[in-house]
This record gives C-alpha cells, structure tokens and sequence, in this order.
C-alpha cells in the first residue's frame, strides 16, 4: 500500500487462537501471536487509514487438512462439536475476505472473525484418542511413518511460525505476504 492511500490487511489465525488442543501447543500459541498481532497492527496503522483484521477458521476442507480428515472418525468428531454440523469450504473464508476486503466493512479493525460453524461455542475432538500415546513433548498428531502401521501416530515436528497476510486496497489491487521463521 503507497503511502497516504487507505487499505486493508487480512490475516489468518485460526479457532485455535482461542480454543487449545492437545498436541498442538506451537500451532495454538503461534495462531493466538497472529490474533494479537492484529490487534497490535490494526493500532498502529489505523492513523495512516489502513485497517488490519484477521480470518480464525475452524476446520475447512483444503489440502492441508486432508491428512487430517482422512483419519477414520475425526472429521465427523470435528463436525459433531459445531453448531451447524458441517466443516467448512475454501469459498466460506474466500467469501469472508471479500467482506473485510471491501469498502462494507470499513469501520471494522483489529477484530478477529472466527468463521467455524460455532464450533467455538462447543470443545475441540480429544485428538489423542485417535492417535494414540499423549504427553509427549514436541509431537503433535500427524501421519506414521514410510512402512510402519497403517494408522497414524506421533511425529516429532519443529515448530514454525508463519504468518500469511491478504491486503487489498480500496483501488481493487491485492497481493499476499508470507513471513516465517523457526
């Protein structure tokens, strides 16, 4: 965004932002970080006419969560413990960009949206009943390894932090940005 020309900044936390999970203490604390660096943001750029507010989706269908849906039983966990009995579809957080994108929602900053079904308003899947051994420091749930069982275990993992940001402006130009680190 050129200075002097108002916009809009979109990030992506999560309903683990707000909701913890076992097994996913990196993923939590790092989504909760997006949240308030929202916030933070969304005060330090609204004198310069820039409005900073984030998307928190529960479980949406997409590539990164197939693994996850694929384990027999947790999807429908997952389901069962929203409000509108349905995961949600790319199209729903698309749809809910466009809104905070757009001149409709232009006295709207530093919020987070959680876009989830309600499944904030009831708990998160107990996911070491579908994976087997908890407490392990530094796993989180993921897929077994090349030749083990076939159901899924726990992996040790490395924690990253990413941040993805959509901006658009209000002359219709967009673009992202993805920072990370470990």
């Amino acid at each position: 965004m050129r200075r002097g020309r108002s916009g809009s900044i979109i990030n992506i936390a999560s309903l683990n932002a707000i909701q913890p999970t076992e097994g996913f203490a990196a993923y939590c604390s790092a989504k909760a970080g997006v949240a308030m660096l929202t916030k933070v943001a969304a005060l330090e750029l609204g004198r310069h006419g820039i409005r900073v507010n984030a998307i928190g989706p529960g479980l949406i269908h997409t590539p990164a969560t197939a693994p996850m849906t694929a384990v027999p039983g947790l999807e429908a966990a997952f389901i069962a413990e929203t409000a509108l009995g349905r995961a949600g579809e790319p199209e729903d957080v698309a749809g809910l960009a466009l809104y905070l994108a757009s001149d409709v929602s232009s006295l709207m900053t530093g919020q987070t949206l959680y876009i989830d079904g309600g499944a904030s308003l009831k708990k998160y899947p107990e996911l070491f009943s579908f994976f087997g051994a908890a407490g392990q420091a530094g796993a989180e749930p993921g897929p077994a390894a090349p030749g083990s069982a076939a159901s899924p275990g726990l992996r040790k993992t490395r924690s990253t932090i990413s941040i993805h940001c959509w901006w658009a402006t209000s002359q219709g130009k967009s673009g992202s940005s993805v920072w990370g680190g470990s």
